[in-house]
């Protein structure tokens, strides 16, 4: 009976984990960098919080491309350890067959295969881009980045982060998911970058706008991009600050500059992500942010922009098969 008693508990116990499925730039960025959200993320795996799962695919092609790279097999071996490994058939993937990239399709009959609830990856273009969730709208399971499985927002918490005052970037990527009706009955703007003294970036439904607006000249500057959402979308937004240079934000691509040199700083802040600096949480979608602490150039933003892997919320590992 005592038997019988652990055995169902067990098996509930495996219902009610969530079955995420890693693809390689997941699997390869947790062992490259150990403080990263992947390695946090596989971490929770090895522990029995979550059910980590992988296709044989994804192994073969870690495996490839850690094979001169010893010490980071030895990692990569022990994490796999954990992993429940599905198999992965031609059949499966033909479902996919009007994927442009082959190496998409094989990641997106794993999920499925492994049943998986979340789908978890790096790739910003392929996977969770405005254009993505359009090709993909079919696809039964959600894509998202490490950083949103082991993101405050989880418990309902509002990340408030310190970040330097004078110099900075951040970058925060949006799937607001708000329906017309959420939009036409919304009572105030939707609120997705504060910083309290420096700036603060919201969405204004009644207008489609997105809006900056800075907080350190005699002055507010507002600078304002047009941007309709629907239920399909997903944004990308890029801002830089600097005391001598001034502001830089952009949307999806399209930028707009402040340069003038601040006339105050404030003594102190710190950035509110998804809600305003009264700490009313106002985005109802998943978010992925990073932050770096310097301002990034317009290159470089672009860089991030466009990136097969965006930098959010953090780089890929890069490895090369060559003898380190």
């Amino acid at each position: 009976m005592m038997e019988e008693r652990e055995k169902l508990r067990s098996n509930v116990a495996e219902r009610t984990r969530e079955r995420v499925f890693l693809d390689s730039s997941v699997l390869l960025t947790a062992v490259c960098h150990e403080h990263s959200d992947s390695a946090i993320l596989l971490q929770r795996c090895k522990e029995g919080n979550m059910l980590g799962i992988v296709s044989q695919r994804v192994l073969y092609e870690c495996n490839w491309k850690l094979k001169y790279h010893p010490e980071l097999q030895r990692k990569f071996d022990e994490l796999a350890r954990h992993l429940e490994v599905v198999e992965v058939s031609d059949k499966d993937i033909e479902k996919y067959t009007t994927i442009a990239d082959p190496n998409d399709r094989h990641v997106l009959a794993g999920a499925e295969a492994g049943c998986a609830d979340y789908l978890v990856t790096l790739d910003w273009k392929h996977f969770l881009s405005s254009s993505a969730k359009k090709r993909l709208a079919g696809y039964p399971i959600p894509r998202v980045f490490p950083g949103i499985l082991t993101s405050p927002f989880r418990e309902e918490q509002l990340p408030r982060i310190a970040i330097s005052i004078t110099e900075g970037t951040f970058a925060i990527g949006v799937d607001p998911q708000w329906t017309s009706k959420t939009i036409q009955h919304a009572g105030r703007p939707f609120v997705i970058l504060d910083f309290p003294g420096v700036f603060s970036i919201w969405y204004e439904p009644a207008r489609f706008q997105l809006k900056m607006r800075t907080e350190v000249y005699e002055s507010p500057i507002v600078l304002t991009f047009s941007r309709y959402i629907d239920y399909s979308d997903a944004l990308l937004c890029i801002a830089t600050w600097d005391v001598v240079q001034g502001f830089t934000c952009m949307l999806d691509g399209k930028l707009q500059t402040i340069r003038r040199r601040w006339q105050k700083v404030p003594a102190e802040s710190r950035l509110w992500i998804g809600s305003d600096r009264n700490g009313a949480n106002q985005i109802n979608g998943l978010v992925i942010f990073h932050g770096w602490p310097r301002a990034l150039t317009e290159k470089e933003m672009r860089r991030v922009f466009e990136g097969g892997y965006v930098i959010l919320p953090e780089k890929p590992a890069s490895l090369t098969n060559s003898i380190v």
